[in-house]
């Protein structure tokens, strides 16, 4: 069975139609997210990855507070984990002195 000529240009023609509407889509997408090349346009990005590095203290967080502080005001940060200084105390202080030694303080 053979299709007529008038058939296949059809055919022919449709799949025309769907390749152009992709391609005019695909072109509309690119278009409307392409990345901006004007001076104005990298000068704005590069400050936006400088404020990302070093936020300035007087902006707001994305909390909306002013940054440093928090529901109650002004807080300070303390270390979670003890200072050097304090880990050789402690490590002194609970292990055993060494046999013939006496340790000096507190706890020695």
């Amino acid at each position: 069975m053979t299709a007529t000529s008038s058939t296949v240009l059809s055919n022919i023609i449709y799949l025309v139609g769907a390749v152009a509407v992709a391609a005019v889509g695909i072109l509309v997408l690119w278009w409307r997210h392409r990345v901006p090349t004007s001076v104005d346009a990298k000068m704005a990005s590069f400050q936006k990855g400088l404020s990302a590095l070093a936020p300035d203290r007087n902006t707001s967080g994305p909390t909306g507070r002013p940054a440093g502080q928090g529901t109650e005001g002004n807080f300070k940060v303390r270390p979670v984990a003890p200072q050097v200084s304090q880990l050789s105390q402690v490590r002194m202080r609970d292990t055993p002195a060494p046999v013939g030694e006496e340790r000096s303080g507190p706890n020695g």
